[in-house]
C-alpha cells in the first residue's frame, strides 16, 4: 500500500508540473483568434471526454481496466465501489465550492472587451437563457468550438469539474496499472488527464488555479476513500462475511 501511496503522490505532482508547463505556453491566449480547425476540434473532443456526457463513456472505459488485470472478484468489486465513492464525493465537493466561491469563468472578460456585457457581476446574475443569448452576439468574433462551450457552461469556474474527474481517474487507476506492469496504459491516462486540463484553459473555461484545486481535491479523495474503505472491510465486513459462511455451513 505504501507503493500505491507514493505513486499517487508522484502522479499528482506530475499532473501539476505538466499542467503548469503547458499553461505557460497558453499564457495570454486571445480567445478571438481563429484557431486551426483540426486542433480546435481535437481540443473540444478531449474536453468532452471529461464533461457532463463524455465522462460516462470515459468511466465505463476506465472501469473496464479491472478486466485486463488479474484480480479476484472481491478486488474488482472493491475498486468499483471505491471509484464510485470518489466520483460522487468529488461531484459534491465541486458543486459546493462553485456555489461558495462564485468565481466567473475567464471568457467573461472577453465578453466585456467585445462590449456585449458591461461587467462580470451583471453577466453572472443573469439567467442561463439570457447569458446564452448574450454569447450568441459574438458568434462572428469567437470560433464555434469555444462558443459552444461558453453557451453550454455559463456557471462558475472554481474548481474545474472536468479536471477533477480526469485527475481522479489518473490518480486512482494509473498506480494500479503501474503495479501490474501496464506502463503504456498508465501513461496514456496521465497524458489524457493533463490534456483535459489544458483544453479547459484553451477553451477559456478555467484558470490555472482552478486546475490546481481540482488536482489537490482528487489526490485527497483518492488517498482517503480507498484507505477508509479498506479499513472498514478488514475490520468489519470481512468478519461479517466469515460469520455468514460459518452459519451457512452449519
Amino acid at each position: 500500500m505504501r507503493v500505491i501511496t507514493k505513486q499517487k503522490i508522484a502522479i499528482t505532482l506530475f499532473l501539476i508540473l505538466l499542467t503548469s508547463l503547458f499553461s505557460i505556453v497558453l499564457q495570454g491566449i486571445d480567445f478571438t483568434d481563429s484557431p486551426n480547425p483540426f486542433i480546435a476540434k481535437t481540443i473540444s473532443i478531449i474536453s468532452f471526454s471529461a464533461g457532463n456526457l463524455g465522462f460516462l463513456i470515459s468511466t465505463l472505459i476506465l472501469i473496464s481496466i479491472i478486466y485486463i488485470i488479474n484480480l479476484k472478484d472481491i478486488q474488482k468489486y472493491f475498486l468499483i465501489i471505491c471509484f464510485s465513492l470518489i466520483l460522487s464525493s468529488g461531484y459534491i465537493i465541486k458543486s459546493s465550492l462553485k456555489s461558495v466561491t462564485e468565481q466567473p469563468r475567464p471568457y467573461v472578460n472577453t465578453l466585456i472587451e467585445l462590449g456585449v456585457t458591461t461587467d462580470i457581476e451583471t453577466f453572472m446574475t443573469l439567467p442561463d437563457e439570457k447569458r446564452s443569448i448574450i454569447i450568441d452576439h459574438i458568434s462572428e468574433d469567437v470560433d464555434i468550438w469555444r462558443l459552444q462551450e461558453w453557451k453550454f457552461e455559463s456557471d462558475y469556474s472554481f474548481p474545474s469539474g472536468h479536471m477533477l474527474f480526469a485527475a481522479m481517474s489518473a490518480i486512482f487507476w494509473a498506480p494500479i496499472l503501474l503495479l501490474n506492469a501496464h506502463y503504456k496504459l498508465a501513461s496514456t491516462i496521465i497524458i489524457w488527464a493533463t490534456s483535459v486540463g489544458i483544453s479547459r484553459i484553451w477553451l477559456g473555461m478555467h484558470r490555472l488555479e482552478d486546475l490546481y484545486a481540482s488536482i489537490f481535491i482528487a489526490f485527497i479523495l483518492c488517498l482517503t476513500i480507498p484507505t477508509c474503505a479498506r479499513y472498514i472491510y478488514n475490520n468489519h465486513i470481512k468478519s461479517i462475511i466469515k460469520c455468514s459462511h460459518y452459519m451457512i455451513n452449519q
